[in-house]
């Protein structure tokens, strides 16, 4: 359970809340990958629970949303960018807050953020669109 007080586990057969010692953060997603992998988005970074371990993985980053497309490709969004994983770190691929990510049937990311809907087609920024008010 990712709360504003931090990452806690709940067993329901011994009616136990486990404390993960995330800190004093506030979570903002939780988000299990293929690999069984879950990240957990906070308003101070990104971390990567394998077990019963933590990793930080990004710090100083509010993340706002967390996917993974169904090549197994995964993207955070953060207040302060897009980012995607490639297996070992996260390289940055958008400089623009980011709040939502959609992928049509063809592969074509679309993402939301501060700057306006951008469209990203095989990996690639097109021009952002224009919405209109």
């Amino acid at each position: 359970m990712g709360t504003d007080a931090g990452l806690f586990r709940y067993d329901p057969v011994s009616n136990i809340i486990t404390d993960l010692k995330l800190g004093e953060v506030n979570v903002t997603k939780l988000f299990e990958a293929d690999d069984r992998t879950l990240w957990i988005g906070t308003d101070q970074g990104l971390y990567r629970l394998r077990g019963t371990s933590h990793q930080l993985f990004m710090s100083n980053k509010f993340v706002t949303v967390i996917y993974q497309r169904p090549n197994g490709e995964i993207w955070l969004g953060t207040t302060s960018g897009l980012y995607l994983f490639d297996g070992n770190e996260w390289g940055l691929e958008l400089t623009t807050g980011i709040n939502c990510i959609a992928e049509l049937t063809d592969g074509t990311l679309m993402v939301g953020g501060d700057s306006g809907l951008r469209i990203l087609k095989n990996g690639r920024d097109q021009q952002p669109l224009e919405i209109p008010r």
